[in-house]
């Protein structure tokens, strides 16, 4: 979605001239189709994603309402880990509403955040059947002694349906993943473990297998041993962790255990760490957005680690 875009030697445009051709281009699209989404200008022009959205930031003419949640995403790439997420590619691809006329703007914004809404919900009902079925064919102690928990955008309603790549297959799927996190007593038995596990395997390939929509899930079994030393927020996989754990919304199993990890969560005071990842990548965003606005030619490199969702994959430990 990034693709190289024209310089001003290879148009025979001045700068200042091929902004105005791309923004006449915008508008003309916008008169003619009405309100849309960024994906739409992006798939109708055929045109670099950087370029549109700068043009788009850039104009007096071009409403735009992003109904997109800002949250904190760990990024071993950027400086003090911390950025947000969505990336502004993704922001203006999926949750950003375009027009030429605020009112019809808001209306689509407002409708459009109703759909994003369920979705999210949609993918917290999939995720709770699946933990449920996980858990009718694992052994009986697996219910007694572990809980089902859900990370990432799902939980925190900014769940998409947008075609994207599985990773292992390759496979396209519905959007946002499904991030599960069993989190089970120290003494569960080590056999009722990989039996899980590998019922937890037989899931995510069946939904990768259904022949319409099909959903990926991630998921990740770890003890309260594990979950105590990650709460001691020494390295990155612990901030990830950490961060998983406190947005998390509980999907099946024991929900006492997650109880004790929101109390643990309290006496490490992760919460207040977790603002001050928060605090940095909000600033990291304010600075990398005004470079990108201002920067005519930026780099492949800077774009990746700025703008695009290419990098933007999950990670859970």
């Amino acid at each position: 979605m990034v693709r190289s875009h024209p310089t001003t030697k290879d148009s025979g445009l001045s700068r200042s001239r091929y902004r105005k051709c791309m923004e006449e281009r915008i508008v003309e699209f916008l008169t003619d189709r009405g309100i849309c989404l960024g994906k739409d200008i992006y798939s109708a022009l055929g045109e670099d994603s950087f370029l549109i959205w700068r043009t788009c930031k850039r104009s007096r003419r071009i409403i735009m309402k992003s109904i997109a949640k800002r949250y904190l995403r760990l990024d071993r790439k950027v400086p003090g880990l911390a950025r947000l997420s969505p990336a502004p590619q993704r922001e203006f691809l999926t949750y950003t509403v375009l027009g030429l006329n605020k009112a019809e703007v808001e209306m689509r914004a407002y409708e459009l955040r109703e759909e994003i809404k369920r979705i999210s919900r949609y993918k917290i009902k999939l995720a709770k059947k699946i933990s449920e079925k996980a858990l009718e064919e694992s052994d009986d102690a697996v219910r007694e002694k572990s809980v089902f928990i859900i990370g990432g955008d799902v939980p925190l309603i900014m769940a998409h349906s947008d075609p994207r790549p599985e990773r292992s297959l390759g496979k396209m799927v519905a959007g946002s993943d499904l991030d599960i996190v069993v989190i089970h007593e120290n003494d569960l038995d080590t056999k009722a473990i990989k039996k899980l596990e590998s019922v937890l395997l037989d899931l995510k390939y069946s939904l990768l297998s259904q022949p319409m929509k099909k959903e990926e899930l991630d998921f990740l079994i770890k003890s309260m041993k594990d979950v105590k030393k990650q709460l001691e927020f020494t390295n990155f996989e612990d901030k990830v962790a950490c961060k998983i754990l406190n947005e998390a919304e509980v999907l099946a199993g024991n929900k006492e255990i997650y109880v004790k990890i929101r109390r643990m969560i309290d006496d490490y005071r992760v919460k207040e760490k977790i603002e001050e990842l928060e605090e940095k990548g909000m600033k990291y965003r304010k600075i990398t957005e005004e470079i990108l606005l201002e920067t005519e030619n930026p780099d492949r490199e800077l774009l990746l680690k700025t703008f695009t969702t290419t990098m933007e994959f999950s990670e859970i430990f």
